[in-house]
């Protein structure tokens, strides 16, 4: 028979999951919603960051153990006019066709993978 999983760092393997964003012109937000697949959590994930044509605070969001995003949940919510408000991670300034990458990052910080892309419209 075959061993699976001799040697393997779970905590550097990126969850399979599925993003989506949520994106509110009229309100100044960006929500990057976890819309299915594996849970992220602070088992698979170090860090969720932003790249792409993203001024200003970078985004990045620490996982840690207690944390744990499945399904519906909303991973990261963003202002996009730049200013910072309660409740959201970060203040982003965002003008139409910026791209935001959504990038997952490991635990060690060896490994990092794009989750998703959004270009604002």
């Amino acid at each position: 028979g075959f061993v699976f999983g001799i040697g393997d760092d779970l905590s550097n393997t990126q969850p399979q999951a599925q993003i989506t964003f949520d994106y509110d012109a009229t309100q100044d937000t960006l929500v990057v919603l976890h819309d299915g697949g594996e849970t992220i959590n602070g088992e698979n994930t170090g860090q969720i960051q932003l790249s792409g044509s993203v001024s200003g605070d970078t985004g990045t969001i620490n996982v840690t153990d207690s944390d744990s995003y499945d399904a519906g949940d909303a991973v990261a919510k963003y202002t996009t006019n730049g200013t910072a408000t309660s409740g959201y991670d970060a203040a982003l300034d965002l003008t139409p066709s910026d791209e935001v990458d959504v990038v997952w990052v490991s635990n060690d910080g060896s490994e990092s993978n794009e989750l998703g892309r959004f270009t604002v419209p």
